[in-house]
C-alpha cells in the first residue's frame, strides 16, 4: 500500500517520539555507551529519512522549511557509510534539530488532517 504525505509525517513524528522515549533518563553525552539505546536511535534516524524517501518532491518542495535533503542524506550515510557515524552529530540532531523539526512536521500534520476533514 501506497504511504500518503501524512502517514509519512506521522511516521517522522513517531520516529522522533522514539527518541525521546529510549533516550529518557539518559544524559545525550553517554550515548556512546548504550550500545541498545545507541542503535535504536539511529534506526530511528534511518525511518525518518526513509520516510522522505516517499514524500513526493512537489509536496517537499511545498514545504521547504522542513530539511528534507538533510534528512535523506543522514539516512543514507547511516545505511551506507554507518562507520563514519559520530555521535556527536546525533547528539547535536537530537538536542538542536529535534524539537523545531518536530514542531514543523506537527504543523504540517495539522495541515494534512484539516484537508482531509470534509
Amino acid at each position: 500500500m501506497k504511504k500518503t504525505p501524512l502517514d509519512s509525517i506521522i511516521d517522522m513524528i513517531e520516529a522522533i517520539d522514539h527518541v525521546y522515549e529510549f533516550m529518557e533518563g539518559i544524559d545525550p553525552k553517554d550515548l556512546h555507551t548504550d550500545l541498545k539505546t545507541y542503535y535504536a536511535v539511529i534506526r530511528c534516524f534511518s525511518i525518518l529519512g526513509e520516510a522522505v524517501n516517499r514524500i513526493d518532491p512537489d509536496f517537499r518542495n511545498v514545504h521547504s522549511e522542513i530539511p528534507w535533503n538533510k534528512i535523506k542524506g543522514l539516512r543514507n550515510i547511516i545505511v551506507h557509510d554507518y562507520d563514519t557515524i559520530h555521535v556527536e552529530i546525533i547528539r547535536k540532531i537530537m538536542t538542536e534539530d529535534f524539537p523545531p523539526l518536530e514542531i514543523q512536521l506537527e504543523a504540517i500534520r495539522q495541515e494534512l488532517l484539516k484537508d482531509e476533514t470534509p
